[in-house]
């Protein structure tokens, strides 16, 4: 199941069929903050003024390297706001006892960052229950075959491949991306 998930993913990206960067409106969301976005990477002009330790990433990774990332403005705001991941040691994961604490320690860990100008106004770090990446959910106007949500703002998507499907999308109430889950095939 792991290689077809991975293999959908390297076909999507390959043929275009997801983005990872969006903005909703006619005119660009601003872009003020000191990272750049470049096919799927950030890189970090003053790398000391963005902390990625809790999702295990150190400064070093973040100077030496450009860090996988997804750009859209979530909160409608005008600004585009990031969400990375972090490291992710699948073997030790799975290697790890099913309901252990070692397992839900190593989990990878995604940050969501939200921008009004060049000022950080938000984070939120969002566990990933086992699966290694997080998707662009783009707006739509139609409801999903599985009931997946109609949504004018961007969000992301764990597809479920067969399992729950998990959309996040901007709540105004709480100013974080909530989760609401989907089945993925019809039982």
């Amino acid at each position: 199941m792991r290689v077809l998930s991975v293999s959908l993913l390297v076909i999507s990206l390959l043929l275009g069929l997801h983005e990872t960067a969006y903005c909703k409106s006619k005119k660009n969301p601003a872009n003020d903050s000191n990272i750049r976005y470049e096919n799927g990477k950030c890189r970090f002009q003053n790398p000391d003024k963005i902390d990625l330790k809790d999702i295990g990433l150190s400064e070093h990774d973040i100077e030496a390297d450009s860090v996988g990332c997804i750009m859209a403005d979530f909160d409608g705001n005008g600004y585009y706001d990031f969400a990375f991941w972090g490291k992710f040691d699948a073997e030790a994961f799975w290697g790890a006892e099913p309901d252990s604490n070692a397992r839900y320690e190593l989990e990878r860990r995604f940050k969501v960052i939200f921008f009004e100008k060049d000022r950080i106004i938000s984070t939120q770090i969002i566990r990933n229950h086992a699966r290694d990446h997080l998707l662009l959910y783009g707006p739509t106007d139609k409801e999903g075959e599985f009931g997946e949500p109609k949504t004018d703002l961007p969000g992301l998507v764990q597809w479920g491949e067969g399992g729950t499907t998990y959309i996040y999308l901007y709540d105004p109430k709480t100013r974080q991306l909530e989760r609401s889950s989907y089945a993925s095939e019809w039982l």
